[in-house]
């Protein structure tokens, strides 16, 4: 018999009332609304996979129910109807399970883990796995291929043809699951492949990575070597300035002087030396101005005075007007 009565909860109960994960959680749904055979099956796939059922109390199987069925914890605890359902549904499928027999319930374990037939067709082929496989007391087990069993004093007695069609259809299922499993195990084989593949892959390109690094590395040390150079050069290159500018500090005076100095004579190339030498000037007053600063800045810098005598002459004349002279 189900232990107690305790709390709903999975605290304490064997690993194997679990449920399996769901793929997504399902919409919601109120409890009362189950119906009968929905509960009934729900418990017994819950006992199918609890060895021991006295190690088990209803509530833990209730936690586990609620799993399945997806509610919320407590849901089928939450009131009295409804644990009448549960506990109704529990004995049933616990008085199933005794009348079975251990041999009946490992086949009736591998039909529950065949989740792709269907509910039921396999619901069918469990209710119907009692008559099937019972056999007059004394009888061995029936072979494979449904043949009949051996009786403790050496006889035999066979089974039912439709019975032994029944067995057939048992086997062909759980055949069915085999290669179902086989395939499954070779898909996930071929996926482990194709792992390690993308693995060796991915550890291939790690280690070029990790070379990479390494280069980049060795690139990043000479770079701060060079910059340390640079630093170095950067250091002598301020050490020059600064004593330049010392020296330009010392000779300040004759540097203000000499500036001033190129300023007039840029002022007069650009300005009066300009307007004469292409004859641009507007009026005799203009150029008489102009000839007259020439001749200022010419004699100041120490020009020949044969030059600065035949200057006035050449500069008066318009470019057009000029000799090869002048």
């Amino acid at each position: 018999e189900v232990g107690a009565e305790a709390a709903p909860t999975t605290a304490g109960a064997p690993e194997a009332v679990a449920a399996p994960e769901a793929a997504a959680a399902p919409a919601p749904r109120d409890p009362m609304e189950i119906p009968e055979r929905e509960l009934s099956e729900v418990a017994q796939s819950a006992l199918a996979a609890v060895d021991d059922l006295t190690s088990l109390t209803l509530g833990q199987l209730r936690a586990a129910m609620e799993q399945r069925l997806g509610l919320a914890e407590g849901a089928l605890g939450a009131r009295k109807a409804l644990r009448r359902r549960v506990a109704r549904a529990v004995e049933q499928q616990v008085a199933l399970r005794n009348h079975r027999g251990p041999e009946c319930d490992r086949i009736v374990r591998c039909l529950l883990g065949m989740e792709h037939y269907p509910p039921g067709a396999r619901q069918m082929l469990i209710d119907s796995l009692p008559n099937v496989i019972r056999r007059p007391e004394g009888a061995g087990a029936p072979g494979a291929d449904g043949s009949a069993g051996e009786l403790a004093d050496g006889g035999t007695r066979a089974l039912h043809p439709h019975q032994v069609r029944l067995l057939e259809i048992i086997r062909d299922a759980l055949g069915d699951a085999r290669s179902r499993t086989a395939e499954a195990e070779a898909t996930l084989l071929a996926g482990i492949e194709a792992t390690k593949e993308s693995l060796g892959k991915h550890r291939a390109a790690c280690t070029e990575a990790t070379a990479s690094e390494v280069a980049a590395q060795a690139r990043l040390q000479s770079t701060k070597a060079r910059i340390e150079e640079l630093k170095a050069e950067t250091s002598a290159a301020q050490a020059e300035v600064t004593k330049a500018t010392k020296q330009r500090a010392s000779a300040g005076d004759e540097s203000a002087v000499t500036e001033r100095q190129l300023k007039v004579a840029i002022e007069l190339r650009d300005g009066h030396l300009k307007a004469v030498l292409n004859g641009t000037w507007s009026s005799d007053k203009e150029r008489g101005a102009a000839i007259a600063a020439l001749l200022k800045f010419f004699s100041k810098e120490g020009g020949d005075a044969a030059l600065l005598a035949a200057l006035p002459a050449a500069l008066k004349r318009r470019p057009g007007e000029r000799t090869s002279f002048d």
